[in-house]
Parts: structure tokens; C-alpha cells; sequence
């Protein structure tokens, strides 16, 4: 039997451009569906940034505040004022406390262990958002740096130099003590370390959200 190699070649063509189209459209169709998955893991992401700012500025407030407190109680180390007796409970009380910030970084850790950063095609994007946790680091370590003090330094002389009961008592000769103005002084300069770092971070988790909201 003779056969029409036209015919042949020309329904040979036919399956291959079939096949052809088809495999087009399926990457097609995986390529919208990467973009939409992608999409969906920027706007998780600034979600979780979102949250994260809203606790830096909370934590700013606080710092800011405490620093006021701090500057305030130094006030009374060169001239007597008024409510100098409640001013030791005051340090034991009011500059004890310290923020923590626990960050929101659920959607980061989702794409760096699934593989699926590769999604983010913005290479820039990417290196911005990598950055961006890692320097979370230094929040990190001034907090440890904060407890250390604390540790080492004002829950010994609390211990050693004083108590609650008679702290209001005792408060014109625990304000000579060089001691507790050196705690103090520590606590100022404490405060102020944490307001640039926070002040750094908040500017930094701003511009990642705006550069994410972007895409």
C-alpha cells in the first residue's frame, strides 16, 4: 500500500502543534497560578509586618516614656524636690519594666523553608525582605543586653541595698549612693540605645511594606 507521506507529515504537525499548544497553555496556567500564589504570600507578608510596626511603636512609647522617667529621677541627684522619698520606688518600679517584641514572621519562615521564595521574582524584594528579619537581631541583642543588666546590676543592689519597706525611709542616703545614680545613668543610656534601634526598625519595616504592597 502506498502511502501519502503528505498526509502523514501534515497530521504529524497537526499532533505536534496539538501538543505544542497544550504544554503551552499548562505552563501558562502554572505560571498565573505561581503569580497568584505569590501574590497571596506578599499580602500575608505585609500583614505580618503590619503587626510587627504596630509593636515597635508600642514599644517606642514605652521606651520613651521610661527615658522621661529616667531623666526625671535624675533631677533629683543635684537638688532635693519634691517627692524625693517615693523616688527609689519609683526606679525599683516604673524603670523596671522593658518590652519585648516577638516578631510576626510566620509567612517568612514559610517561604525560606518551603522553597517557595523563588516566587518572588523581584530579586531586589527578596534581598530587602531577607534583610529585613535579619536585622530584627539587634532588637535581639539589646534585650539581652538590657537582662544582663538587670541581672547583674539592679536585682543585686535591690537584694543587698534595700527593701520595699523601708525604701521611703531610706531614700536621701540611697540617693547619695553612687551605686543606684550609676543604675540610673545606666538605664538612661539603656533607653536611649533602644530608641534608635526601635526608631531604625520601625523606618526599615516601614519601607518594606510600602515595597511590598508594590507588587
Amino acid at each position: 500500500m502506498k502511502i501519502d507521506w503528505k498526509y502523514a507529515i501534515g497530521e504529524l504537525l497537526i499532533v505536534t502543534v496539538g501538543i505544542l499548544i497544550a504544554f503551552g497553555l499548562n505552563n501558562w496556567a502554572q505560571g498565573q497560578q505561581e503569580k497568584k500564589k505569590a501574590h497571596t504570600y506578599l499580602e500575608s507578608l505585609a500583614a505580618d509586618l503590619s503587626a510587627d510596626l504596630e509593636v515597635l511603636n508600642d514599644n517606642l512609647a514605652f521606651v520613651q516614656q521610661n527615658q522621661q522617667t529616667a531623666r526625671s529621677i535624675i533631677g533629683h541627684f543635684h537638688r532635693t524636690l519634691p517627692g524625693r522619698d517615693s523616688v527609689p520606688f519609683k526606679i525599683f518600679s516604673e524603670l523596671l519594666g522593658m518590652p519585648t517584641f516577638i516578631p510576626h514572621d510566620a509567612t517568612y519562615q514559610t517561604l525560606k523553608n518551603s522553597g517557595d521564595f523563588r516566587l518572588v521574582e523581584d530579586m531586589e524584594l527578596k534581598n530587602q525582605i531577607v534583610d529585613h528579619y535579619s536585622r530584627y537581631n539587634e532588637i535581639f541583642m539589646e534585650d539581652d543586653r538590657t537582662k544582663a543588666f538587670l541581672r547583674d546590676h539592679v536585682s543585686l543592689f535591690f537584694m543587698n541595698e534595700t527593701s520595699f519597706e523601708t525604701m521611703q525611709q531610706q531614700a536621701d542616703d540611697l540617693l547619695e549612693d553612687h551605686r543606684l545614680r550609676n543604675i540610673v545613668y545606666a538605664w538612661f543610656g539603656i533607653y536611649k540605645i533602644q530608641t534608635q534601634i526601635l526608631e531604625r526598625n520601625i523606618q526599615r519595616t516601614e519601607a518594606l511594606i510600602n515595597a511590598v504592597q508594590q507588587h
